[in-house]
């Protein structure tokens, strides 16, 4: 009989010792997802509150629900909300907020982050001309989750000043958004010029963001009247017995990039037996021209006296430097 009683005292201390029974688990996920709002998320499961090795098991956060769990369910989840039970600097009612698990230092809210991205990452400007200038354009985007703040816009050390960007001071951007940042390559002198420029923002991962530019200056063309030969025509042949004389004709045009007058000549010489030249024919006409403009310039007609080769000259002198003259024969024949 003494056997019988102690035996159930035994089975009356087991079920106290126990309180967290096969039986009384679905209560309690039951009362948890009721007081959370978490059925149907990843904590509406076992593993909310117990170990790799079964429901026999227990987590972190498992272990101070248990310590409470005397004074009922819901007092202790509530007891339990405050801690940081896996210590991940996360308390649990935060981390039962965030759907994540707080009996896991693996899983945890991941906060809110901006995050930086920037297209191009270089911006050639190529040939610009001394005095003038040239923009291209970048795009600062925000593909994190928090306001994207980009604290400073400067240009990298060595970077010539010839270079700027705006906006220069600082902005921000919303997250999913972009702004557009404008470089502007205004060259000084004919140099080829390169650096970047650098972005200092509040991304943890990529705090300081550069974009290479690079360009070169070019000398503009100094104003000139520049005038070229387009034809020279004079009679290849010219007979005697027909009474023929040369009538030398220049076509010009005006390749410069401001008007002007210049002076076309033309040189008529002849070459004797012995080999002396002598000049036989010399005339010279203004002509004044726009830019692009062309003339046909007509000049006084030679009449040889006799058999001989003449050997024709055309020039124009102008601004430019280039060698302007055209060259041709007329044969003499009695």
């Amino acid at each position: 009989m003494h056997r019988i009683k102690n035996l159930a005292v035994v089975a009356v201390l087991a079920a106290v010792a126990a309180p967290l029974s096969a039986s009384a688990l679905s209560t309690y996920l039951s009362t948890f997802n009721s007081k959370y709002g978490t059925s149907g998320t990843a904590l509406d499961s076992c593993t909310t509150c117990h170990g790799s090795g079964g429901t026999s098991t227990f987590n972190p956060y498992g272990t101070d629900v248990r310590a409470n769990i005397a004074s009922g369910i819901a007092s202790a989840l509530t007891l339990a909300e405050p801690k940081d039970s896996d210590g991940d600097k996360v308390t649990n009612l935060d981390e039962i907020t965030a759907r994540t698990l707080p009996g896991d230092a693996t899983s945890f809210p991941v906060a809110p982050a901006p995050k930086i991205a920037v297209a191009p990452t270089s911006l050639s400007f190529g040939t610009v001309a001394v005095g003038s200038s040239a923009t291209q354009t970048a795009t600062v985007s925000n593909t994190g989750t928090a306001d994207l703040t980009v604290t400073s816009v400067s240009s990298c050390n060595g970077t010539s000043t010839e270079f700027t960007a705006s906006p220069a001071a600082a902005f921000t951007v919303a997250p999913g958004g972009t702004q557009t940042l404008t470089v502007k390559y205004a060259p000084a002198d004919a140099t080829t010029d390169s650096g970047c420029i650098q972005l200092a923002n509040n991304d943890s991962t990529d705090g300081t963001v550069q974009i290479a530019v690079s360009g070169t200056g070019q000398s503009q063309p100094t104003a000139v009247v520049d005038v070229d030969i387009t034809r020279f025509s004079v009679p290849k042949r010219l007979d005697l017995s027909r009474g023929g004389t040369a009538a030398p004709k220049v076509s010009v045009v005006n390749a410069g990039t401001v008007a002007g007058t210049v002076t076309v000549h033309v040189e008529g010489s002849v070459t004797d037996a012995q080999g002396v030249a002598a000049i036989v024919y010399t005339a010279s006409q203004d002509v004044t021209l726009a830019p692009a403009a062309t003339a046909k310039v007509s000049f006084p007609a030679y009449a040889p006296a006799g058999p001989e080769v003449v050997t024709w000259t055309a020039t124009v002198a102008d601004q430019d430097p280039d060698v302007d003259a055209s060259s041709a024969t007329t044969k003499v024949v009695p």
